[in-house]
């Protein structure tokens, strides 16, 4: 009888430990590690019926060539998705890339701005590819 108490309080902590893990875990964020990219932004404003997007991305300090290029969207959600509207792109050599843009947009919906960059060697091989959204902007 008291080899099933000492089990079941055993159980008990086993499974109260398990959940506390979980929200711990459920709380952190998580953040991509980055190794060749130093930063990247994605901002966006809305003024008088129309949104500018920004983005920029700036590599590592590297004793080798890297091509950097970035291509910023205009996101909409619809429907609980983005939707891309437009893009621009732009690019640099071990430098930053800018990319901007603007688009007249309508009432009644969220809109982002999503950057998505690539780090590449001067021969064109893909080392990095990260993004960055900005947050969302109703209008």
């Amino acid at each position: 009888m008291k080899f099933c108490r000492f089990l079941s309080i055993l159980l008990a902590f086993v499974l109260l430990s398990s959940v506390l893990s979980c929200f711990a875990f459920a709380e952190g964020i998580v953040e991509p590690q980055l190794n060749y990219t130093k930063n990247i932004d994605a901002f966006i404003t809305i003024s008088g019926g129309k949104a500018t997007v920004t983005g920029n991305i700036s590599p590592l300090a590297s004793t080798e060539t890297r091509k950097v290029s970035i291509i910023v969207y205009l996101q909409r959600k619809e429907n609980g998705k983005w939707h891309s509207l437009d893009s621009w792109s732009g690019s640099a050599t071990n430098a930053t890339a800018k990319a901007s843009g603007s688009k007249a947009i309508e009432r009644g919906y969220e809109y982002r701005a999503l950057a998505v960059g690539r780090i590449s060697t001067a021969e064109g091989v893909l080392l990095e590819r990260p993004t960055s959204a900005s947050s969302s902007q109703s209008y």
